[in-house]
């Protein structure tokens, strides 16, 4: 791999947007260090100007929105010297918007883009321009908050997704009065007015354990809704911590399907037909043993026998992919899966579970950030970009014979 070397810093986040990557981090451009964001294209080239932030920076959401250009939420207290506290917009060539500056008073920690230029924002925020949001809340196209838009979860929110309307699923962190007693903590919401589908409302029940219902991941496949968290009942059946909920109706349990998970689970993958990848820890005898498998999202759920990954002990799952190839990228701190050793607990496994051993790049400290139709995009320690250290960021295309070569390198 000639030319590589290892710059100085890493990219701390990463997104993709069909031909481009948008990356958070410290930057050795033109022999000086830029902390701040950036976008770079396929090619792996910076496209239009970069923005620079302050050096205690940190990017945690990035989205593209209807007007081509960037949506950046995160922490920070200024973008290219103006002030902006925790989101602002970039132009379609990568300059500051000057004239769209929302002002809020947390963290942002996921968006989503809507019609019409506007932005869902959500986080650790109580307050936008001045007017009470707790956690939520919609921006117009010229940033200025949607007044009319607020709706009345009953919970914490923590993450959320777009469905084929353009509305959105949210879910979160709830409390209930007394114990055992059900709780809302996902819900349906209107992208335009905020109202929310009181039809459709599924209900959770606490852990004998841990007050609280905790959802901290939820993934649309078709016409159902797959949430994982801290619960043990939905509606009136018995879960522990993974449901299959349908968006239709009043959002029923798919009472038949109850995959067999052992394990704590770190992140989760539909395939977009039937398939869900999980990946987790599990302790056996107070060690850690990581896993990842698949599971079918019809009937039972059962384990997918042909797709059985054997991980080395002491490991953990960190990122679980699925690639438009229908290969399942993985990244933990396990370095060998079939006892074969993989580089910097990056993998490919084909549809069977099979390790690809030609796919096997050099990277350090590696960590999947996006795919798109032809390659999956990581961060790693030892990247260049030409004769130029852009740090951590690179494109592996899918074909095992083509990695590295031409394009994003």
């Amino acid at each position: 791999m000639p030319g590589w070397l290892a710059p100085r810093l890493y990219a701390s986040t990463l997104t993709l947007d069909k031909d481009t990557v948008l990356l958070n981090g410290g930057f050795d451009v033109d022999g000086r260090l830029n902390p701040g964001v950036w976008r770079l294209g396929t090619n792996g080239q910076v496209i239009g100007k970069g923005v620079h932030a302050e050096v205690a920076t940190d990017v945690l959401s990035v989205a593209r929105d209807s007007r081509g250009g960037t949506v950046l939420g995160g922490y920070f207290r200024n973008a290219n010297g103006e002030s902006r506290t925790d989101v602002a917009r970039l132009n379609a060539d990568g300059s500051l918007d000057e004239n769209w500056h929302p002002v809020l008073d947390g963290v942002v920690t996921a968006m989503a883009t809507g019609p019409s230029g506007s932005v869902f924002i959500l986080g650790n925020f109580n307050n936008v321009d001045g007017v009470r949001r707790a956690g939520l809340a919609k921006l117009l196209a010229d940033g200025s908050l949607d007044r009319s838009w607020s709706p009345a979860l009953g919970f914490i929110p923590v993450t959320m997704t777009l469905d084929a309307n353009g509305d959105l699923y949210v879910g979160g962190n709830a409390r209930s009065a007394q114990p055992d007693q059900p709780v809302h903590a996902v819900r349906h919401v209107s992208s335009a007015t905020g109202a929310i589908n009181t039809q459709w409302a599924p209900t959770f029940v606490e852990t004998a354990d841990r007050p609280g219902v905790r959802v901290r991941r939820i993934a649309l496949q078709q016409d159902y809704l797959f949430v994982e968290g801290d619960f043990s009942r939905v509606n009136a059946t018995d879960r522990n911590g993974l449901v299959k909920i349908s968006t239709a109706g009043t959002g029923d349990v798919d009472s038949h399907w109850n995959p067999p998970v052992d394990g704590y689970i770190r992140d989760m993958d539909v395939d977009g037909v039937d398939g869900i990848y999980i990946g987790g820890v599990q302790y056996v005898d107070d060690e850690a043993y990581p896993f990842l498998g698949r599971f079918s999202t019809q009937g039972a759920g059962l384990p997918d026998m042909r797709w059985g990954v054997k991980l080395d002990p002491g490991g953990e799952v960190a990122d679980v992919v699925v690639g438009a190839d229908g290969s399942v990228y993985f990244n933990g701190s396990s370095g060998k899966a079939w006892s074969i050793p993989f580089a910097a607990g990056l993998a490919k496994f084909d549809r069977q579970g099979n390790l690809d051993t030609q796919w096997n790049p050099a990277l350090v400290d590696a960590r999947i950030v996006g795919t798109d139709s032809d390659g999956i995009y990581v961060g790693a320690a030892l990247m260049k970009f030409g004769d130029t250290a852009r740090n951590s960021v690179a494109k592996l295309p899918y074909n095992t014979d083509a990695i590295f070569r031409d394009g994003f390198q």
